[in-house]
């Protein structure tokens, strides 16, 4: 009567959400792959006689190869001065300055925590 109604692939894809967790779960495991998101699943082909046919696509986590990072340096830009640092602590304590002044404040207070 439910075939009738709703047609014969109710049941398979009723199938299909009960045992595809598991089984990707196997696949994951089997291929050795770290997903970071789900999969996007499309049924290639589902018949009674054959089963089903799925195909699963997941972002993976990218394999990353560290180099030579030892002895490395870089410097500190201030966001305020594009990059640059020279000048720049002096420039931003005439500026906090004149705003803390312009408040009521007092000077005292520099974005760079120094």
């Amino acid at each position: 009567m439910i075939e009738k109604m709703y047609g014969e692939d109710v049941f398979q894809y009723s199938a299909v959400n009960d045992l595809f967790p598991a089984e990707y779960d196997k696949a994951v495991e089997a291929s050795g792959i770290e997903p970071v998101d789900r999969p996007e699943v499309d049924i290639v082909s589902m018949n009674t006689a054959d089963g089903v046919v799925l195909k699963a696509v997941v972002t993976v986590k990218p394999e990353m190869k560290v180099g030579n990072y030892i002895g490395l340096k870089a410097e500190k830009g201030c966001q305020y001065c594009r990059g640059r640092r020279s000048g720049c602590r002096g420039r931003h304590a005439e500026r906090n300055a004149a705003w803390w002044r312009a408040r009521g404040q007092g000077a005292g207070r520099r974005h760079h925590g120094y």
